[in-house]
């Protein structure tokens, strides 16, 4: 739960550094590259959680990516229904 917590504030602030950017004439800095890093970091770690999950047994890693996709879907039916 704490990486999925940490993996939307990630994808939050990095769409927002893409908004902003778009909109004043796109200058990378140093705050929206170590953004778009933190994003990319966050692959190994769900390799790590897959990899813990297998270990569980059959039906974990299924649970792991429905939880996922649960969480994204939540985060985009969110940002919707701001609109």
């Amino acid at each position: 739960m704490g990486a999925s917590a940490l993996n939307l504030f990630i994808w939050w602030k990095a769409i927002g550094l893409m908004g902003s950017a778009a909109e004043a004439g796109g200058k990378p800095t140093l705050g929206a590259i170590f953004t778009v890093l933190a994003l990319l970091i966050k692959l190994p770690l769900y390799v790590a959680c897959w990899m813990l999950a297998k270990r569980l047994g059959a039906p974990a890693p299924t649970c792991f990516l429905w939880g996922i996709g649960l969480v994204y879907l939540a985060l985009f039916g969110w940002v919707l229904a701001k609109r």
